[in-house]
C-alpha cells in the first residue's frame, strides 16, 4: 500500500488522532495508516460523500478490517453515491476468506443482503467459509441464521445440519444450528422429530460417550418437546447404564441424574421421593470422583436434596 501523496490529497487538511494529554502507551500505527486515517477524519468532519472518500475506506478497511467506524461510513457513502451493491457485495468477499472472524465485515454483508432484499449465493458462501476456514465460526453460524429466517429458507436446512453434524460430530455449533432448525422452523414441529431425534443422539452418543455435543442436544430437545425427561427414562436410563458397563462416563452421569430429577418432580410420596433422593445422591457422589474439576459443586448439589 502506498502512501498518500500531498498531490492526491492537497485540498485536505489532516486531522490527526487526539491520544489526550497523557499518551503512556500509543498504538504503534503504521505511518501509511495513520496518514489515511488524518484524512479520514477531516472527510468524516466535513461529511464528504464522494468517490475518493469511497476509494479511501476500502483502502484502510485492507490495512484494519475490524475498524468499525470506517465500515458505517462507507456504509453512508454507498447510499449516497447509490454504489452497486452486488459489487459491494463481490468485493468483500475476499476479505471474509482471510478475515472469517471480523463481525464488522459480517454485519456489513447482512445490511448489503437486507438493502438487496435477496438472499443471493449466500448460504453456498457461509457453507463454504465454514468448510474451509473454521467450522464453529460463530459470525458465520449468526449469519446463516439471520439468512435463513429473515428470507424464509428453512426448508432445506434440515437436510444441511444433518450434513454438518455428520462433517464433525464434535462441533458443538452444528448441533446448535440443529436444535435452532426444529425449534424455530414453521415448517418443523419438534415433537414429530422427538423420536427420530432421540435415536439420532443416541447412536452418536454410541459411537464416542465422551462427546458432550449429542448428549446437550438429547437433552434439549427433549425438554423443548412437549415431553419431560422422565417419560423417556425407560429408555434412557438403561441407554446410561449399557454405555457403563466399563467405566463410567461423566456425560452419562449428568444425563442420568438429569432424568432422574425429572422423575423425582413426578413423585407425590414422600418415601418415593426419599428413595429417588438417593439415587440422585449416588449419582452425584459418582460425578464427584469422576468429574473432578466440578468435585464441589456435585457436592453442593448432592447435600441440597
Amino acid at each position: 500500500m502506498e502512501t498518500v501523496t500531498e498531490q492526491e490529497w492537497a485540498d485536505v487538511e489532516r486531522t490527526l488522532q487526539d491520544e489526550g494529554p497523557y499518551s503512556v502507551v500509543p498504538i504503534s500505527y503504521s505511518i501509511e495508516y495513520s496518514e489515511k486515517m488524518d484524512i479520514l477524519r477531516t472527510l468524516m468532519k466535513n461529511n464528504e460523500k464522494s468517490e475518493r472518500a469511497l476509494k479511501l475506506t476500502e483502502e484502510i478497511i485492507a490495512m484494519s478490517p475490524s475498524n468499525y467506524v470506517i465500515w458505517k461510513y462507507r456504509q453512508e457513502i454507498v447510499k449516497e453515491l447509490n454504489v452497486d451493491l452486488k459489487s459491494e457485495l463481490d468485493l468483500f468477499t475476499n476479505y471474509a476468506k482471510e478475515n472469517p472472524k471480523c463481525y464488522q465485515l459480517w454485519h456489513y454483508r447482512q445490511l448489503i443482503i437486507e438493502k438487496l432484499n435477496d438472499p443471493l449465493n449466500e448460504l453456498k458462501f457461509i457453507e463454504e467459509m465454514l468448510k474451509g476456514d473454521d467450522l464453529k465460526n460463530y459470525h458465520a453460524w449468526s449469519y446463516r441464521e439471520w439468512i435463513v429466517k429473515h428470507f424464509d429458507l428453512w426448508k432445506e436446512e434440515f437436510e444441511f445440519s444433518t450434513s454438518m453434524v455428520k462433517y464433525d460430530d464434535r462441533n458443538n455449533a452444528a448441533w446448535n444450528y440443529r436444535f435452532f432448525i426444529l425449534s424455530e422452523s414453521p415448517y418443523h414441529d419438534i415433537n414429530e422429530y422427538l423420536k427420530d431425534e432421540i435415536e439420532f443422539s443416541k447412536q452418536k452418543i454410541n459411537f464416542d460417550p465422551t462427546n458432550p455435543s449429542p448428549w446437550m442436544y438429547l437433552r434439549g430437545i427433549i425438554e423443548k418437546s412437549k415431553y419431560e425427561l422422565a417419560e423417556f427414562a425407560d429408555e434412557l436410563l438403561p441407554f446410561c447404564e449399557f454405555l457403563q458397563r466399563n467405566e463410567f462416563y461423566k456425560y452419562a452421569l449428568e444425563f442420568q441424574l438429569k432424568v432422574n430429577e425429572s422423575i423425582l418432580k413426578t413423585l407425590k410420596s414422600e418415601k418415593e421421593q426419599e428413595q429417588q433422593k438417593d439415587i440422585c445422591r449416588s449419582l452425584c457422589s459418582k460425578l464427584e470422583e469422576y468429574d473432578k474439576i466440578r468435585r464441589k459443586y456435585w457436592k453442593f448439589i448432592r447435600e441440597s436434596y
